[in-house]
């Protein structure tokens, strides 16, 4: 009998869950499951997919007044697939699957994955995640601190730690040759990301390191202000923005530096490709304090606090003067390939989901 999984989103837009949501999916086709994506939203896949996975929409904009509708194509799409498994991975596709779960009977395991930072949200929906999370036959988080969080507030859950899978297509082979003099920074141009606070601490760095450019991969409602950020500081020949550039790690296998200044983050994809090409990396310490399960602070990289642009500056400086041995670099990238491959990750949900037959929960 095919085993069947569906994966519930949001939607598949080009982001970090998107992303690790198509990995999956590639991956179990590969070993013959049924899958199957549905969206509360959009009709397409910013990623790459198989013949074989299907692609499911409810095209409804997520909020709660369309809460209603949300819940009625999910049991609709309950009954249509009949999959075994439901694996969710957005908050908005959780409280969907969850409030569904309370209301109505459901033979499908159902999977939720946190893929934010929980400390963050407002309290309301702080609530109604640890509320309902407990009704899951599963959560999984992609960090220990995520994780801990869950164990103190969730303690009827069952709570798995995976982090996200490493497409060895996104960034290539490490590499030992010398350093360009480009310092890359990837993230969506918003508040979140704190791209200003890059721009500020690159016009500092640069005062050390003339010779050095900053590219900037990713798209946003801030793209007009940081471009006038960029021409008030009189960087316009030395700082640009890229747009959205699939697999930059792979083409920046030899930057002189990653810079990462984000405030906030789930389990940031461009982190841990930049440590896995063995790119020296600057980053915050954010919320929820990921950072420190990908980067080795002095080994691979540097942590600084968020918004600390003098730490940023100090420790880029001190990455670009080579304070950093190169061979542990290198090595330190190894061991996120290692725990990251996607074979690992994969076999890690496939143990989640258990024996892949179909339960019942008593409500």
């Amino acid at each position: 009998m095919t085993r069947k999984v569906v994966f519930f989103t949001t939607g598949m837009t080009a982001g970090g869950a998107e992303r690790v949501v198509a990995t999956l999916a590639n991956a179990l086709d590969s070993r013959g499951f049924e899958v199957v994506i549905a969206m509360v939203k959009g009709e397409e896949s910013a990623y790459d997919l198989p013949p074989g996975v299907r692609l499911r929409s409810a095209n409804l904009n997520p909020g709660l007044r369309n809460l209603p509708a949300a819940i009625q194509f999910y049991r609709q799409l309950l009954r249509e697939e009949s999959p075994d498994v439901v694996a969710s991975f957005s908050t908005k596709s959780d409280i969907i699957a969850l409030i569904f779960r309370l209301l109505f009977r459901s033979e499908s395991q159902l999977i939720v994955s946190d893929r934010a930072d929980p400390y963050t949200r407002n309290r309301r929906l702080q609530l109604a995640c640890n509320v309902l999370y407990r009704w899951s036959d599963g959560l999984v988080c992609q960090s220990e601190s995520v994780a801990d969080y869950y164990r103190k507030r969730c303690k009827r859950a069952s709570i798995f730690v995976i982090p996200n899978p490493l497409s060895e297509d996104s960034v290539g082979e490490t590499t030992k040759k010398c350093r360009s003099r480009t310092v890359i920074a990837v993230g969506r141009l918003s508040e979140q990301k704190n791209h200003r606070l890059a721009i500020s601490a690159f016009k500092r760095i640069r005062e050390r390191f003339p010779e050095l450019t900053m590219k900037i991969y990713g798209s946003g409602p801030l793209e007009n202000e940081l471009t006038e950020m960029i021409r008030m500081a009189d960087l316009e020949d030395n700082v640009t923005l890229e747009g959205v550039v699939p697999n930059v790690m792979r083409q920046h296998s030899d930057a002189a530096l990653f810079l990462f200044t984000s405030n906030y983050e789930g389990y940031p994809n461009a982190l841990m490709e930049a440590a896995a090409a063995g790119i020296p990396t600057v980053t915050t310490d954010f919320s929820p304090g990921t950072a420190r399960e990908i980067i080795e602070d002095g080994v691979n990289g540097y942590v600084v606090p968020v918004g600390g642009e003098d730490e940023a500056v100090e420790a880029s400086i001190k990455a670009l003067s080579g304070k950093l041995d190169l061979a542990e670099v290198i090595a330190a990238s190894q061991r996120v390939r290692k725990r990251h491959r996607t074979e690992l990750i994969l076999e890690s949900w496939l143990n989640v989901f258990g024996p892949l037959g179909r339960k019942r929960l008593p409500l």
